[in-house]
């Protein structure tokens, strides 16, 4: 069975709150009975950064321009972020 994919969107946790687990429970049913069950944990984290990407089309063809930004969002110097 293929697993499907499945997105988690999580809104910005408390400023006191460091981590919040999430549960994801899937249930494929066929002919009224449960074909396939999944179970999902996740742990969500404060973020130390804020990572967005920008693409611009370059001005020849084929040409794509990338921009990315990184924000500390902490008042650290960070070092291998996960």
């Amino acid at each position: 069975m293929k697993i499907p994919k499945i997105e988690l969107k999580v809104k910005d946790l408390q400023d006191n709150e460091q981590e919040k687990e999430t549960n994801i429970n899937y249930v494929a049913q066929v002919d009224n009975g449960n074909s396939a069950e999944i179970n999902i944990k996740n742990k969500v984290k404060q973020a130390q950064i804020d990572v967005k990407t920008r693409l611009v089309l370059g001005s020849v063809r084929n040409e794509w321009d990338y921009t990315i930004t990184i924000t500390n969002l902490t008042d650290k110097e960070l070092k291998n972020v996960n």
